[in-house]
């Protein structure tokens, strides 16, 4: 009888815990859903988290025909994914190799996070802005996937590869104030985040004349967009204020008692003999 009793509770003891372990099962992927969609929406998107700005030339609002979490959410996953797989190998030119695709959605952060702004467009162009200039996607493949927006946003902020690279940089300095507000965004954020980047790791093949002459011209392009989000720009002329250690002793990112114009010229000339 006691055997018997024994047995008994055994199996309705294993029955009970096979029950749960069933719905728990059955629940994990909506459990997960909810969780992923809930730090998505606190992250991203919640319009109680960011604390909006209000540029004159650009509404501050998502503009999607739906302005629901899950469309805005959907829309910088889908961009992301894009963007991963056209940049998966790829690599940053600091000396450990960063993964290519922390720049792209470190500038979309940057866009929300800095500079206030939560525009869809800007936000996937954002994510999208270096896949015609440094992969084999084309102009079309982005309009396809992501709309005619999006597409004139990545266009703007594309380089020409035709030109040589001192044109191409000194076509950025010449073109950046007829850019659009999105575009101007997407450059001011881009900008901050190489210079960020550039202070926290420069490559190692750079010499500080180099990475000063990055800094110069990067201010050159910067200074012809201002007015246009006062968050990132404020954030620009911190770095450019500071000073960046290299080889133990400590520069000015911006040389000081020099004749800017012909420091800007030079780095040109040695752009144009660079081959990276």
């Amino acid at each position: 009888q006691i055997l018997h009793t024994t047995n008994i509770k055994q199996w309705y003891q294993r029955r009970v815990r096979g029950t749960l372990i069933g719905y728990l099962t059955s629940f994990a992927p909506y459990i997960v859903f909810m969780l992923l969609r809930r730090n998505l929406q606190l992250f991203l998107v919640t319009p109680s988290k960011i604390k909006m700005s209000t540029p004159s030339s650009s509404s501050s609002s998502f503009h999607t025909s739906s302005s629901t979490s899950s469309t805005v959410e959907y829309g910088i996953l889908k961009a992301a994914n894009f963007a991963a797989f056209k940049h998966r190998s790829q690599k940053r030119k600091d000396p450990t190799g960063t993964p290519y695709i922390n720049h792209p959605i470190g500038v979309a952060y940057s866009i929300v996070d800095i500079g206030g702004v939560k525009d869809l467009d800007i936000l996937q162009a954002a994510i999208l802005h270096d896949t015609v200039e440094d992969t084999d996607t084309t102009f079309e493949e982005i309009e396809s996937a992501f709309g005619p927006g999006v597409r004139d946003i990545v266009k703007e902020v594309t380089d020409n590869k035709a030109l040589k690279k001192d044109e191409r940089k000194m076509e950025q300095v010449s073109h950046a104030k007829h850019k659009t507000y999105q575009a101007r965004v997407v450059k001011l954020a881009d900008k901050l985040w190489n210079l960020t980047d550039l202070l926290r790791a420069p490559p190692s093949f750079w010499n500080i004349t180099r990475i000063q002459g990055y800094f110069v011209w990067a201010k050159k392009v910067t200074d012809e967009m201002k007015g246009t989000n006062e968050g990132l720009e404020q954030s620009l002329e911190k770095v450019y204020s500071s000073s960046i250690n290299y080889n133990g002793k400590e520069y000015p990112v911006i040389p000081k008692d020099t004749d800017l114009d012909k420091f800007l010229n030079d780095y040109y000339a040695e752009m144009r003999e660079s081959r990276d």
